[in-house]
């Protein structure tokens, strides 16, 4: 509490303007500094308002023109220091703000960078310096990985950028299940522009592998397509593991989004649209826990147990007695509401959900039901580059 700070400090600063003798038509101030305190004026209190050192400036500096975000930049500085000094000794200056700056100071000094290297938010130069960094990531490798564009999409200025860059591209030549499964997922809040991130990722025993990228400023079909169409141009003639950029893998694995999935089918007709079995879970769970759908908190995990059971099972038989279950299930019966939600939402297109389909059709899906590797691969890119 502010009253709480004040401690009747005797200390003094006092100041008089008054007239100079040597230059005419000139006033001189003079300032008079008494310490006496009553209060420690050397604790860890007062570190966080050292300026920033001209040496921590200069490293931060350094970083960012390497193209590292914030949380990079001090991810990396971070590790300077401890090999320099070791983590006891960091532990103890980090709390010295000339030493670690804190986020606001950081992300100030990257704006005023940013401003330079990439233009002004929502600016015609960011466009511009966008064209220009495609142009020399594209000459730097000696072939077209990166193209951005803007373009006036149901009468509004929409910005995507596609990205396949070199591990993207060896991924879809070595990776059998690049021509198999791919997650296709999307994030946001990214920027002040709520950009969005658009991912393409297979699996693999190392775990996820990216095989390409799209930034985009908006997730409506017409734009996804446009992305879409573009990403398929740069891709390389061995993509989907030699079947080709226009024919696409033989599945794609997705959220419930309908303009994302609906640009998917319009720009790889040929491939099979499965829904990540993960969200459609999670949005059974929210419906229940919205408060106007009145389930009772009780009965809730009955209701969601029951419905995942007919997405885990195993053969077609078993799915029609966990239906059958389902349907004559007193819980069930307590709340009409939710069948009505369950039939009209998933019922009517069970071929896209039922793990007891992608068996029958043997779908190569190697074991990815999920679009686990894209939620974990965003949650790192959000933590040490956006």
């Amino acid at each position: 509490r502010q009253e709480d700070k004040d401690t009747n400090c005797p200390s003094e600063c006092s100041f008089k303007l008054k007239p100079c003798k040597k230059v005419e038509n000139c006033k001189c101030l003079s300032f008079s500094i008494t310490n006496r305190h009553n209060h420690v004026v050397d604790g860890g209190d007062s570190l966080k308002w050292h300026k920033i050192s001209e040496k921590t400036r200069d490293a931060f500096i350094a970083f960012h023109k390497q193209k590292m975000s914030v949380p990079k930049a001090q991810i990396e500085y971070e590790k300077v220091m401890i090999a320099e000094h070791g983590e006891e000794a960091w532990n103890r200056l980090s709390a010295d703000r000339s030493i670690c700056p804190d986020n606001k100071l950081a992300y100030n000094l990257w704006q005023r960078l940013n401003l330079v290297s990439r233009g002004s938010l929502n600016g015609p130069d960011a466009f511009i310096k966008a064209v220009e960094s495609v142009k020399a990531y594209n000459e730097k490798h000696g072939k077209e990985l990166a193209t951005v564009h803007q373009k006036k999409i149901n009468g509004r200025i929409e910005i995507y950028a596609c990205v396949v860059d070199a591990f993207a591209s060896r991924a879809h030549k070595l990776l059998p299940q690049a021509g198999d499964i791919i997650a296709v997922d999307a994030t946001s809040s990214l920027d002040l522009q709520d950009t969005k991130l658009i991912r393409f990722v297979t699996c693999s025993p190392a775990g996820g592998i990216p095989l390409g990228y799209i930034l985009s400023s908006h997730e409506n079909e017409e734009t996804l397509v446009e992305a879409f169409g573009e990403l398929q141009k740069i891709l390389p003639v061995h993509a989907f593991k030699n079947r080709g950029p226009e024919l696409g893998p033989v599945c794609f694995l997705t959220d419930d989004c309908d303009g994302e999935r609906n640009a998917l089918h319009r720009v790889w007709p040929t491939s099979i649209l499965l829904l990540c079995q993960w969200h459609e879970l999670s949005s059974v769970w929210r419906w229940e826990c919205d408060g106007d759908h009145g389930i009772h908190k009780s009965d809730r995990q009955h209701l969601y147990w029951k419905f995942k059971a007919l997405v885990y099972a195993q053969t077609a038989e078993s799915f029609k007695d966990c239906k059958e279950e389902f349907d004559h299930d007193a819980v069930v019966a307590k709340y009409p509401n939710f069948k009505k939600y369950v039939e009209t939402s998933y019922m009517g297109r069970v071929s896209v959900w039922a793990t007891y389909v992608r068996l029958q059709k043997k779908l190569p899906t190697h074991g990815m039901n999920t679009a686990a590797y894209s939620e974990n691969s965003f949650g790192i890119t959000k933590d040490e580059i956006f």
